[in-house]
């Protein structure tokens, strides 16, 4: 079998998003090796599991982890295994615009030549109930007749990452999510599926909600960049939640 070398090591968000370009190698026979940083790759193993696709962390021994130590950022070929190697993370360093840098998760299927709707089909979520009921039931004492609005204001690899300050304005109570010393973003599911409100600032949360059944009347989405950007960068990423888009 041919081998694949994806470097897209992290953010969460980008590995959910770039299932799609995986989905195309893996028709052409391929076996997929996709390196992430080391507090992802117990979870995507677990939650995002393919056939064919092996998430290990960049510090283990893997085909072709020459060309992933290389400068190397364009897509490569090797003529005589057919072995490709795909750097996304450098995805927008092969255009010199400011509007390929500004849409930096669309760009990432641009230098494979697709296209990126429907991405979401290709995102097979595994989802663990006995730990989301955990945190649900038993640590967030909720029920399923309460109405909340469940709040997110972090985003960067942990919890310590970076905090989005958002004028909130609602009158439900709210669950606001924090590191519970034992949780993953995937353990949330059923208080996201369950919420009456979200909001959360634009982070991975938003590509796992894509795949979810949200009961939420109203659905919140804050931008972590300059108002002044806006959001034309992500309209048309976010495709099954109709986003209240707050800059």
């Amino acid at each position: 079998m041919k081998t694949c070398l994806i470097k897209q090591p992290g953010g969460l968000g980008d590995i959910i998003f770039c299932q799609k370009i995986a989905s195309s190698i893996l028709k052409s026979d391929y076996k997929i090796y996709w390196p992430v940083i080391e507090p992802y790759q117990e979870i995507v193993s677990k939650y995002m599991n393919r056939d064919s696709i092996v998430f290990c962390k960049e510090t283990d021994d893997f085909p072709m982890k020459n060309y992933y130590s290389s400068d190397i950022i364009k897509p490569t070929k090797e003529s005589d295994t057919d072995n490709i190697y795909l750097p996304l993370t450098y995805s927008d360093l092969n255009y010199h615009d400011a509007a390929a840098t500004f849409n930096i998760m669309k760009v990432k299927y641009k230098i494979v030549g697709m296209d990126y709707s429907n991405w979401q089909e290709h995102v097979e979520l595994k989802r663990d109930l006995e730990r989301e009921n955990y945190l649900f039931y038993d640590v967030l004492k909720l029920t399923d007749e309460d109405q909340y609005n469940v709040v997110n204001r972090w985003f960067g690899t942990t919890w310590d990452g970076y905090r989005k300050d958002m004028d909130i304005k609602s009158d439900l109570p709210i669950v606001e999510m924090k590191d519970l010393g034992f949780d993953n973003i995937f353990d949330w599911c059923k208080v996201f599926e369950n919420a009456t409100e979200i909001h959360t600032v634009d982070t991975a949360i938003c590509y796992i909600l894509e795949k979810l059944n949200l009961k939420a009347d109203r659905k919140c989405w804050y931008t972590r960049n300059l108002p002044e950007k806006g959001f034309s960068y992500i309209d048309d990423v976010y495709t099954n939640i109709n986003w209240e888009f707050i800059l």
